[in-house]
């Protein structure tokens, strides 16, 4: 009888063990695909010294394009007729992503941070010249 318990015990750990990994492997992949950022997304903003509430200044979409697997991306925004374009990090442990880009010839940066979903970015930007305001505000939404 002891020999039967000896096994059962094992067995019961194997098994809990392998469906606590179970469990944790589809974790783990539903926080990687929440963190993925490529793709189209929605985006409304308020330039530099304004306040984010009411109305927003500009709204359009910008696309996220990976680069290389080491967390390189393309953006490209469109905001009514314009298309500015930018290169951006993207950390995928913090969900923090930083991008620079150009407007008008005028060189600018972006800080982007996450929600719990993944579903919405929220970032503050600057560009030269515009450093004597407060930083303006970005939103972006799948």
């Amino acid at each position: 009888m002891k020999s039967v318990k000896r096994r059962v015990v094992p067995f019961v750990l194997l098994v809990g063990v392998a469906l606590a990994g179970a469990f944790g492997v589809g974790v783990s992949q539903a926080q990687e695909k929440r963190k993925s950022i490529v793709g189209t997304w929605k985006i409304k903003g308020w330039n530099a010294g304004r306040e984010k509430v009411g109305k927003p200044n500009y709204v359009g979409t910008v696309e996220v394009e990976k680069k290389n697997a080491k967390g390189c991306y393309k953006l490209t925004w469109r905001i009514g007729k314009s298309v500015q374009s930018g290169v951006a990090v993207y950390d995928r442990k913090s969900g923090v992503l930083g991008a620079a880009y150009v407007l008008n010839g005028k060189p600018g940066v972006v800080l982007y941070r996450p929600d719990d979903t993944g579903d919405k970015l929220e970032g503050l930007w600057t560009l030269k010249g515009a450093l004597d305001r407060p930083p303006g505000f970005e939103q972006w939404r799948r």
